[in-house]
């Protein structure tokens, strides 16, 4: 009789340490629009920040730059990334489904040295887009 409330309350307390570990009461360390479905988002610290895509339900993202992304900046086609991972790193991502890039998923182009970034961004006419979003603004 005693085992069976100990097991009932092992039970009981274990449900609730596994809901406390999948919802977040606090919610995001970062969670900041960009543009469209597209979210600067950082679950913890801002040092996780990521360029990520906001799902269907509104309530999960999928991240496309993975931590730590240091400036973004876009137009009305792409986003360009700026990522602190030992080394700089950029990325361009397309904003919508028709500048996708074959074989990515979200059509990303990247990582890319400065060099590869800045005759990348020629190419596809971005020489005026800037970066406007910075990391160390959001904290």
């Amino acid at each position: 009789m005693k085992l069976n409330r100990l097991v009932r309350i092992w039970l009981l307390m274990s449900g609730i340490i596994l809901l406390c570990g999948c919802v977040d009461p606090f919610g995001m360390a970062i969670d900041k629009q960009v543009v469209g479905k597209f979210y600067l988002t950082a679950p913890d610290t801002g040092e996780q920040t990521a360029l990520s895509y906001q799902g269907s339900s509104g309530s999960s993202y999928s991240v496309i730059v993975c931590e730590k992304v240091i400036a973004i900046g876009y137009n009305d086609q792409y986003i360009i990334a700026e990522q602190e991972r030992g080394k700089i790193n950029y990325f361009i991502v397309p904003i919508n489904n028709k500048n996708k890039v074959k074989g990515h998923w979200f059509g990303e182009i990247g990582p890319l040295t400065l060099n590869e970034f800045n005759a990348e961004k020629k190419a596809l006419g971005l020489e005026k887009v800037k970066f406007t979003i910075f990391y160390k603004d959001l904290d």
